[in-house]
This record gives C-alpha cells, sequence and structure tokens, in this order.
C-alpha cells in the first residue's frame, strides 16, 4: 500500500507535529508516503522564509525532513492532466495527485482538498477517475480518527489544540482546547466524513 498525499494535508499534519504518528496510525513507513514535487519547492530554498511565516518554523523543518524521505510523483497521465487541466476546483497539484492514482493498483489518496473531492464526485468529465479512486481517499478528518483510534483522544487533543488556527475543521472539533470531550470532538470531525459522504460518487475509503 502507498499513500498519495497532497501538499495541504502534509502541512497540516507537520503544523500539529502529526506526521510520524500519521504514519504509525495508517501502519505506513516514510518510503511508503508519496508527495507532489512542488511541495519541496512550497517550503525549501528561497521559498523557506515565506513558508516558516505561513507554518512555523517547527513544522517547515518536520516538512523538510519529511520530504528527505517521502517519494516525489513521478508518474502522470497526459490523458489525465489534459482532461484535468480546465476543471474548476482542481489545481495543477491535485491533478498530478489524482493522475498518479492510475499508475498505482494499491494505494491510498490522502487529501484535505474538500473543492477538489467535491468537484471529481460531481463533474462528469471526472466520472472515469471518480469510479478509479472510489473508496480509496482519505481526508483530513479521517485521519484524525484514525489518530484518536491508533493513540488516544489525549495525545491528538494535546497536539492539535495549540495550532486550532490552521484548519477550520480542527477549531470546530476542540474549540473547547484541553476541555474538549472525546464524544463532542469525534463526533464534529465524523460530521465533516459524512457530508463527503453524501456527494454523487462517495470515494471515502470504508476502512477508517
Amino acid at each position: 500500500m502507498i499513500y498519495l498525499c497532497d501538499n495541504d494535508i502534509v502541512e497540516k499534519l507537520a503544523i500539529c507535529d502529526l506526521l510520524d504518528d500519521a504514519l504509525e496510525a495508517l501502519g505506513a513507513t516514510l518510503s511508503d508516503a508519496y508527495v507532489i514535487p512542488t511541495l519541496r519547492h512550497r517550503i525549501g530554498g528561497k521559498a523557506r522564509v515565506k513558508a516558516e511565516k505561513r507554518l512555523g518554523k517547527e513544522a517547515v523543518e518536520r516538512l523538510l525532513s519529511f520530504i528527505d524521505d517521502a517519494r516525489e510523483i513521478t508518474q502522470s497521465s497526459s490523458e489525465d492532466m489534459l482532461l484535468l487541466d480546465d476543471l474548476v476546483g482542481i489545481d495543477a497539484g491535485e491533478a498530478v495527485l489524482l493522475s498518479a492514482t492510475g499508475f498505482h493498483p494499491d494505494f491510498r489518496l490522502l487529501t484535505d482538498d474538500k473543492r477538489c473531492l467535491r468537484s471529481v464526485a460531481t463533474l462528469p468529465e471526472c466520472q472515469p477517475i471518480a469510479l478509479r479512486i472510489q473508496g480509496r481517499v482519505l481526508c483530513f478528518e479521517q485521519v484524525l480518527c484514525r489518530l484518536i483510534n491508533h493513540f488516544s483522544f489525549a495525545h491528538v487533543c494535546a497536539k492539535v489544540v495549540p495550532v486550532l488556527n490552521c484548519d477550520t475543521a480542527l477549531r470546530a472539533a476542540f474549540g473547547s482546547g484541553m476541555d474538549s470531550t472525546e464524544p463532542n470532538s469525534v463526533a464534529c470531525l465524523e460530521r465533516y466524513i459524512a457530508e463527503l459522504r453524501r456527494l454523487p460518487f462517495d470515494l471515502l475509503s470504508a476502512d477508517s
């Protein structure tokens, strides 16, 4: 099993210091993780100063370490890229990610780009890709639920509460800070997941 990761979910997990934990909870190693090539350019080299202002210095350091051992996506279908190029809601990075799913028989797609998922699930042009990735997508909220199940609610809560402002779902689910309760937080995360499951194609994996 490999994990094709979009930039948003990797960055948010890094901000929360949950990158390594997420891999463990998924039963994966760094060599199983594939990232979009643009991630390195977003946070390294000349872009590092801006990235540190946007994500925080520690998150950038975690990301750079992660990228050193993860793999970059190198295969993409020109046919898929042409199809996705002008579609509303799908940016260039997500197009690379979606295109790469055609080259790996055993994958999960990790993404926090709900706009992209809605486009894939609803646009007629995307139906072949929707069928290909159906049941193989893990959204950010699913990964958080997996982390809670694998480690503990207290472990995840302690990680995310200091950085709640990085994500709307985190603010909603853990808005009470360290007074947040597992039933309320998990129920909130599950509402986000349920919303995606109601799309014309339920793209989400059932195993989280």
